[in-house]
């Protein structure tokens, strides 16, 4: 580099690339253990939901009430829960407990669907991640002595990167040339910049020194 605040704007460029690529794996690390607690609690829920259900459909059977007919004449003010008999009652509680059960199902698979998408996004921004940093050593590695130990590191670390997202996605995954060259080009364009800039400054101390 010719320019040292041009060569700390490239570590940057790739710190801040391996700072985000943390960050989201660290994101999908959470999204994955949520969607499995998530799951967890659904599949408890699926029992529970049809524990109660074969309870109220034994009571039901057993004692010839129905559940759903007695739960709307509470609701109409026909009968309150005071009024009924203790089989009544039995099938009443169980009808509810169904319902309370079914709820919770609901509740638990809305969850995993929310977790699911919450999940599936993290796994693009991971994805992401893993392009940009692949991207950011690419561009770097451009600029080096392809026998110098750093070169070997920052490829080292392409393969690693490379290989993780292809597990994660299933893409083989390479920076375009477009990307190295674009960033090449503006990087010549900052030494051309800095080169004019520091020309006419040299010019103008040597006038400046001849009118002296």
């Amino acid at each position: 580099y010719k320019n040292t605040k041009d060569a700390k704007q490239e570590t940057d460029n790739l710190k801040t690339a391996q700072e985000k690529l943390k960050e989201a794996t660290d994101n999908l690390k959470n999204a994955n253990r949520d969607l499995s607690d998530a799951i967890s609690e659904y599949e408890d829920a699926v029992i529970k939901s049809k524990e109660a259900n074969e309870k109220l459909i034994d009571a039901q059977n057993r004692t010839g009430i129905s559940g759903k007919e007695l739960y709307d004449k509470v609701q109409k003010g026909t009968i309150t829960y005071w009024d009924m008999t203790d089989a009544q009652k039995e099938v009443y509680r169980l009808y509810l407990e169904t319902i309370e059960k079914q709820d919770e199902l609901a509740t638990a698979t809305d969850k995993v669907n929310q977790l699911t998408d919450a999940q599936r996004e993290a796994i693009q921004k991971q994805a992401e991640a893993y392009k940009d940093t692949i991207d950011q050593l690419e561009i770097a590695n451009s600029r080096l002595d392809e026998n110098s130990e750093e070169f070997k590191a920052n490829q080292k670390e392409i393969d690693n990167l490379k290989t993780k997202l292809k597990d994660l996605t299933g893409e083989n995954y390479s920076t375009s040339i477009e990307i190295i060259a674009k960033a090449n080009t503006k990087q010549a364009e900052k030494d051309y910049d800095n080169f004019m800039s520091k020309l006419g400054r040299n010019i103008g101390m040597f006038f400046e020194g001849v009118v002296r």
